[in-house]
């Protein structure tokens, strides 16, 4: 009987515990929150993170958090959690693979339905029980174990920028039983609601987020709730502060060491009860960004390279324009011309966009007058061969030296027709320096069109 007391005593203010608790995560990785997430935004992400609470208070409940989730395709995604929980003489470890389906409404609003199915291994350290004088029940257990399958539902809304959903957890075991004995434990089915809604203020992004918990703890239902405000800075750094209704307060700060890198840490402290005689809550969370989505700019805590959303937007009107050529392909073939060269011109761009000045640290363009065509042809006039022979002997010399050689033609013609003659010039300059030796990854050329003067410019890298 008094292994009973001492193991349920320990149990009942462990469920208690567990099921209360949010962790901070949360607010840079949603996926915490609900199955739907998973893949939601087109990125495959990971993320890893050890939380301790109470600090200061002997056998406090600590966490080791890690987890992935990535699209399969437009419309499904999947994840993995892995879970390892203690709190005294308890350990919980859980396994979570989830899937999800999205389903596009319309170009604003999405929906996605998520399932995870959970597996569950429990273990009470008997041995380490205290207890006055010598038990013979507790000497001859050394710890419970038990191990459950279970399963999970969430649905998610996205309209815009919002984006509210729910989960729902433990499905279908509302008890456990630990090996080898008659002592069974209940499991407490949890309701999870959850808001959130990004407002964008020019390099500023705040983040109002809503959680609830309703939580069906033997004939009473407990309702917990997380209010959050998650503010972003150009993408690179963010500050989260929030409140839970167990009078216990939570700041949140991080940012990006790197484009695929991101660190956040967060200190959470009450003011009543036993989060109020502690030192407080600590949690450290590293975040990777394994690929980004290739086909949209998504609404994550990660940065976004100005090359990223570059290639993004001009893939979109790339698409666009494809489907206009489609569209009037019978008879209009001026138009046509017109839709094909701003493409040419979109791709071209979009493959030579890293070797922007930023990136090259270009020098100032040197007019090459001594480098001349045919008039309105592509053919290299002769005397431009030694021009084009002192940049070979410079880039041969120097092999990490890399240029960028700018065209413009007059707008004395069609632009469409300026615009191909400026390419064609183009090809002739850039397959003229790679007979001659010098390797094409090192060359980078701008074409313009119908512009107000025909001049060739120069620049190499610093």
């Amino acid at each position: 009987m008094k292994l009973l007391l001492v193991i349920f005593s320990i149990l009942f203010g462990i469920e208690v515990f567990s099921q209360t608790t949010f962790t901070n995560q949360a607010c840079i990785n949603k996926f915490l929150l609900s199955p739907a997430y998973a893949g939601f935004n087109g990125n495959i992400e990971s993320f890893v993170g050890y939380r301790h609470q109470w600090t200061g208070i002997e056998g406090s409940p600590s966490s080791g958090l890690v987890n992935i989730n990535s699209p399969i395709n437009k419309n499904s995604g999947v994840g993995l959690l892995i879970n390892n929980y203690q709190s005294g003489n308890f350990k919980n470890f859980t396994i979570n693979p989830a899937f999800s389906y999205k389903a596009r409404i319309t170009e604003k609003m999405n929906i996605s339905f998520g399932i995870n199915f959970s597996v569950i291994n429990r273990q009470l350290e008997i041995s380490k029980v205290r207890s006055q004088g010598a038990d013979p029940v507790l000497q001859d257990l050394s710890s419970l174990k038990s191990t459950v399958y279970d399963a999970g539902a969430g649905f998610l809304f996205n309209y815009n920028f919002l984006f509210t959903g729910f989960y729902v957890s433990n499905l279908i075991a509302n008890e456990g039983k630990y090996s080898d004995t008659n002592i069974k434990y209940l499991r407490n089915r949890q309701y999870v609601f959850h808001a959130s809604y990004l407002i964008k203020i020019n390099d500023y992004i705040f983040e109002p987020t809503a959680i609830a918990e309703l939580n069906t703890e033997n004939t009473e239902n407990i309702i917990y709730y997380d209010i959050s405000l998650l503010l972003r800075y150009k993408r690179r750094f963010f500050l989260s502060l929030s409140f839970q209704n167990n009078n216990a307060f939570c700041v949140s700060t991080g940012g990006a060491l790197n484009d695929k890198i991101i660190l956040n840490y967060s200190y959470e402290f009450g003011i009543s009860g036993i989060a109020g005689t502690s030192a407080g809550t600590h949690e450290l969370t590293l975040g990777f960004l394994i690929k980004r989505n290739q086909t949209e700019i998504a609404d994550d805590i990660f940065p976004v390279t100005e090359e990223h959303e570059y290639q993004i937007k001009s893939d979109h009107e790339i698409k666009k324009l494809k489907k206009d050529i489609k569209k009037v392909k019978s008879g209009f073939n001026k138009t046509i011309s017109k839709y094909e060269n701003r493409i040419k011109k979109l791709e071209m761009k979009n493959s030579n966009y890293s070797i922007d000045q930023n990136n090259l640290n270009l020098s100032e363009p040197i007019v090459l007058n001594n480098i001349k065509f045919a008039m309105n042809n592509d053919k290299l006039i002769s005397s431009s061969h030694a021009e084009l022979n002192k940049i070979i002997v410079k880039m041969l010399t120097n092999p990490e030296t890399k240029i960028k050689i700018s065209i413009y033609t007059t707008n004395f013609g069609s632009e469409i027709f300026m615009n191909e003659l400026a390419e064609k010039r183009s090809k002739t300059i850039k397959n003229y320096l790679v007979e001659k030796g010098v390797p094409e990854s090192r060359i980078f050329i701008y074409t313009k069109g119908n512009s107000k003067t025909e001049k060739i410019e120069l620049q190499y890298n610093r």
